[in-house]
């Protein structure tokens, strides 16, 4: 494979892609929204991209993930979704001091089993599943999936009088079991 330097194309004041982290990059977008590029030269027509960025309302360093997320706002972000939730007070904790500037969406993930809880609160880098959630998870067994559904549906019940929205997640491909969270809005 030849490796081509940035530098030699149209744009001799181009980088390399590790320049750029997701605050500048959403920089990039926004500008190129009102038709200017990188580096503040017309691009023609501007662009009319809808920037949304992620948040993690469980992260370890909360304060360094709320600067962030302001930073990523003020860069130019419309809208934010969160890792999967599982308990809406972790996301109010984190919300204490300051309200979304945008829209929040939140993340739900139904849940299978209890190794499923367990695997994405101990393996999955961003998805805190609480204890008495885990505990549910446990006690439920063999009705593991009915319990996930039905934490999942109360769940999206309680986002829907509190925030922008939520989205669902379905994991292992099964979209009937997201299906079957959303019947609770029937």
């Amino acid at each position: 494979m030849l490796f081509r330097s940035p530098r030699a194309g149209d744009y001799v004041n181009a980088t390399a892609v590790f320049d750029v982290d997701a605050i500048g990059l959403i920089r990039v977008i926004a500008g190129m929204n009102r038709g200017l590029d990188a580096t503040g030269s017309s691009i023609g027509e501007p662009t009319s991209f809808c920037v949304g960025v992620a948040l993690n309302p469980a992260a370890e360093e909360p304060a360094r993930e709320m600067e962030r997320f302001l930073a990523k706002v003020e860069a130019g972000a419309r809208w934010v979704q969160t890792q999967p939730v599982y308990d809406l007070e972790v996301l109010e904790r984190f919300f204490a001091t300051t309200r979304s500037p945008i829209p929040l969406l939140v993340g739900i993930m139904p849940l299978h089993s209890s190794r499923h809880a367990e695997f994405l609160h101990n393996e999955v880098p961003g998805i805190s599943v609480p204890d008495g959630v885990r505990a549910r998870m446990k006690e439920a067994g063999e009705r593991g999936l009915r319990a996930g559904v039905e934490m999942a549906q109360s769940m999206l019940h309680e986002v829907r009088a509190r925030h922008a929205g939520a989205y669902l997640m379905p994991s292992f491909g099964r979209f009937e079991v997201v299906a079957e969270v959303l019947d609770a809005l029937r």
